[in-house]
């Protein structure tokens, strides 16, 4: 037999095996599905931790979380309070879809969240919540099998005065060790992946002094009792991340951290946040770490909107319809992301109503009421301190067209649902609002 004809029956033999399927060779069974622990910490500026460029030690534990996963430097908020920016997180809507708008609201059941979509795809799904906004009465507990709201009390008029990042963090550790207990019974092969949402409130106004940390940052003023309230949050933050790492769970979950908003000190006038869209306030931390993630940053514009759609497409399950964000998995990958508009809205208080929207470099912020715009070029002038409205017209009818296309297709998709601002509230409640800064006396 010639070496031709060898090689050609050789060829021959290896594709009828090919052709053959090997029933005594099974299937590989798929990757088992990572766990997912989503942290959010109210009210923190991304610029007051250090892997943000901070010079303060306000964020050992989350620095150091950071340096294992991708940071993104450009993420931003969709609103400038709580209820309606949580609302776009969990649901990957804008406030002019899920109606969020004011302290009356609450978010309608006919929105899929991210725990209800999570849940559909065997989850066990957990959350412990520690802000009013959080309670089960504003819609955001939709999807989660268990829901701890103690430390979330939509009255009492010192409620806002409670110290309570320990006990979120107890509160977790305790919930991921009910997850293992059932798992072991179950055998670990067959037990569910977990989803666990943790949300910290002590940076929130009004901000408390903590013996021995607080001190670390000056001697008095709200920026310093601030400032150590973040570095008492990041401690409980560590000390959850390490309880995760003693489990031997680090390789097998997925860690989102990030914030509702953040907080104004006076930099554009005003002080805490819900009455303007600046940077102070919009901007917030998103870091992601675990399998599957690289190490590094992200320095294209993104949004809390994009969280839902990146956690679906790192399980590659399709996002629903409707959805606003767009997954970055590609930048989890180490690749970079194309660029599109962001928006942000506002309607809290009367004479406080804006939008905003971020597109590359540029930034427009423009009062709903009167119209009057501002025009920001974030590259040269990240503070937003020079408004280049009158300098660069073109550019800013652009912005201005691009916010008004985002808000009215946002609006369009809100009309199919029943969005409700019509919460009752009582004097209690009302007056838990007002210590925190909710209900305008003026």
């Amino acid at each position: 037999m010639t070496c031709a004809r060898t090689a050609l029956l050789a060829a021959a033999m290896a594709a009828a095996m090919a052709a053959v399927p090997m029933a005594c060779a099974p299937a590989p069974s798929p990757a088992p599905r990572p766990n997912i622990l989503l942290i959010t910490i109210d009210t923190l500026r991304a610029d007051h931790l250090g892997i943000y460029g901070y010079e303060l030690p306000t964020s050992p534990a989350i620095d150091a979380f950071a340096r294992r996963g991708t940071v993104f430097d450009r993420a931003q908020s969709s609103s400038a309070w709580t209820l309606p920016s949580l609302a776009s997180l969990m649901t990957s809507t804008y406030t002019s879809t899920h109606g969020c708008w004011n302290f009356r609201s609450r978010l309608d059941d006919g929105f899929t969240t991210l725990a209800e979509l999570l849940a559909v795809e065997g989850y066990a799904t957990g959350g412990v919540a520690s802000h009013t906004f959080l309670a089960s009465s504003y819609g955001l507990a939709q999807g989660f099998g268990h829901y701890d709201e103690e430390l979330a009390p939509t009255k009492g008029a010192q409620a806002h005065n409670a110290i309570t990042s320990s006990r979120v963090t107890d509160k977790g550790l305790a919930w991921i060790d009910h997850r293992a207990r059932l798992a072991r019974r179950a055998g670990d092969a067959d037990a569910a992946p977990w989803f666990l949402w943790v949300h910290y409130f002590d940076p929130h106004y009004i901000y408390h002094e903590h013996a021995g940390v607080t001190e670390r940052f000056g001697s008095e003023g709200d920026r310093v009792r601030y400032d150590g309230e973040i570095a008492h949050t990041d401690a409980q933050v560590g000390r959850l991340l390490a309880g995760l790492r003693e489990r031997g769970l680090d390789d097998e979950t997925v860690v989102v951290l990030t914030a509702d908003h953040g907080e104004e000190f006076g930099d554009h006038g005003s002080k805490h946040h819900g009455r303007t869209l600046y940077r102070e306030v919009l901007r917030v931390p998103l870091i992601l770490a675990g399998p599957g993630i690289a190490a590094g940053r992200a320095t294209e514009p993104v949004s809390v909107v994009d969280v839902l759609p990146t956690l679906l497409d790192l399980l590659d399950v399709p996002p629903p319809p409707l959805i606003k964000g767009r997954s970055m998995r590609r930048a989890l990958e180490g690749e970079s992301l194309a660029p599109r508009a962001l928006l942000a809205e506002l309607r809290l208080f009367d004479g406080y109503h804006a939008d905003a929207l971020i597109h590359g470099r540029w930034k427009a912020v423009v009062d709903a009421d009167s119209g009057v715009a501002r025009l920001f070029d974030l590259e040269a002038d990240p503070g937003e301190t020079r408004d280049l409205a009158a300098d660069e017209p073109e550019q800013l009818a652009n912005m201005l067209q691009g916010i008004e296309v985002l808000r009215e297709s946002a609006a369009q998709d809100g009309r199919r649902f029943d969005v409700d601002e019509g919460l009752v509230l009582d004097d209690d409640e009302l007056d838990t609002l007002r210590q925190l800064g909710y209900v305008d006396d003026r």
